[in-house]
C-alpha cells in the first residue's frame, strides 16, 4: 500500500500539465502513487503523460471517453491503493513538501479529512490572493478555526453548508473512510465535487484544519468552471441528488443562471421550476430578475453583474454602469 494516492483527471490540459506533474513527482514524500485518468484528450496531454510515465514509474495512465471530471475521479478512487488521498487539477499544482506533512498529520490525528488553504494565481504567473479558510469559516459557517483544529459538521449548523468552501482539492482524505462510505464525485461535468465534498464532510467525524498554504490553484478563463453554456444545468442534476439542503440548493442555482449564456435563460429558469417550490423559484427570481437591488444600489455600488453569459465587476454611478474586468476562474 502506498501512503498517498494522487488522482488527476486530465483533459486538453498540455500547456501546464507538466507544472502540474513536476510538482508531485518531486514531493519529498515519495511512497506515493499518481493515477492520471486522461478523459479523451485530444490534445499532447497523452503524450506528455506517456512521457513522464517512461521515468517514473509510480504514474498510472488509464484512458476513457469523454466523460468529465466527476467520472474521471471516481474511476481513480476505483484503483487507488493509498492510505490516503489527494485530488490535484492537472493546470494547478501543490508544494513540494505537501504529501509528507499531511501523512505526518494524518499518522497523528486519526482524522477522516485534512483542509488547508489554497493560493489563487493567474496565467501571467503572478499570485492574485490567498484563501485562508480559517476565515473563511469564521465568517460563513460561525466557527472559529485556530491551526491544527479539528471540527465536524456538528460545529455548525446544516443549513449553512451551503457556505461551506465544497471543493475536493482543498483537503485530503483517509482512502478507507471514502471507499467504505461509497462518497463519489456526481457524473456531471461542472459542480461535480459539490457532492462529494457535502456527503464526505457529512459523515466525517473529525476533520483538521492546517493553516498552511499547500494547493495552488490557477485562475483561466477556459476552464470548465468558467464556460458558459449548457453544461450549467448539470447543477440540477446534483440538486436532485441532495434534495434537502435548501441553502445549497438556492446558492447553487444563483450561481448557475450567472454562468449560462443569455440564450439559454428561460430554457434554465424552465428546469429551475421543475426542482423548486413557488416560494424557492421566486428566491431565485429576486436576484435574478433584479440584480441592482434597491434605489441606493443604482445611484453608486460595486457589483459583481452577469452580462451576456460573463460575469464583470462593474460600477454603478449616478444611473450609469462602469465595466471594470471580467471574473476569471
Amino acid at each position: 500500500m502506498y501512503k498517498f494516492s494522487v488522482v488527476i483527471p486530465i483533459y486538453n490540459v498540455e500547456k501546464y500539465l507538466r507544472k502540474c506533474l513536476d510538482s508531485i513527482i518531486n514531493q519529498t514524500l515519495k511512497d506515493i502513487e499518481i493515477i492520471c485518468i486522461n478523459d479523451g484528450s485530444t490534445d499532447n496531454s497523452l503524450s506528455i503523460l506517456t512521457e513522464y510515465a517512461q521515468k517514473d514509474t509510480r504514474i498510472k495512465i488509464l484512458n476513457q471517453e469523454n466523460q468529465g471530471q466527476g467520472v474521471a475521479r471516481n474511476n481513480g478512487i476505483d484503483i487507488a491503493n493509498g492510505e490516503y488521498l489527494a485530488f490535484v487539477d492537472p493546470d494547478d499544482w501543490i508544494e513540494l513538501n505537501t504529501l509528507e506533512i499531511l501523512y505526518k498529520k494524518f499518522k497523528e490525528t486519526a482524522v477522516d479529512i485534512i483542509n488547508f488553504n489554497h493560493s489563487y494565481w493567474n496565467e501571467n504567473g503572478k499570485l492574485k490572493y490567498r484563501f485562508k479558510f480559517s476565515k473563511f469559516a469564521r465568517k460563513y459557517l460561525k466557527i472559529k478555526l485556530k491551526d491544527n483544529s479539528i471540527f465536524s459538521c456538528n460545529s455548525f449548523k446544516l443549513n449553512n453548508l451551503g457556505d461551506l468552501y465544497l471543493s475536493a482539492w482543498n483537503k485530503v482524505y483517509n482512502t478507507f473512510f471514502i471507499k467504505n462510505n461509497n462518497i463519489q464525485f456526481a457524473h456531471t461535468r461542472q459542480a461535480e465535487d459539490n457532492l462529494f465534498a457535502i456527503k464526505s464532510i457529512l459523515l466525517a467525524k473529525n476533520i483538521l484544519y492546517l493553516d498552511k498554504y499547500f494547493y495552488n490553484y490557477l485562475k483561466r478563463s477556459s476552464s470548465t468552471v468558467n464556460s458558459c453554456s449548457v453544461i450549467n444545468f448539470d447543477i440540477l442534476k446534483n440538486i436532485k441528488i441532495i434534495k434537502s439542503f435548501d441553502e445549497y440548493k438556492l446558492s447553487a442555482l444563483i450561481a448557475g443562471y450567472d454562468r449560462i449564456s443569455e440564450e439559454y435563460n428561460n430554457a434554465y429558469l424552465n428546469l429551475c421550476k421543475e426542482y423548486l417550490s413557488n416560494a424557492e423559484y421566486q428566491k431565485i427570481l429576486n436576484p435574478v430578475e433584479n440584480p441592482a437591488g434597491l434605489f441606493m444600489a443604482k445611484i453608486f455600488s460595486l457589483k459583481n453583474k452577469k452580462i451576456n453569459g460573463a460575469k464583470y465587476k462593474v460600477i454603478t454611478l449616478l444611473g450609469f454602469e462602469i465595466i471594470l474586468s471580467n471574473n476569471l476562474k
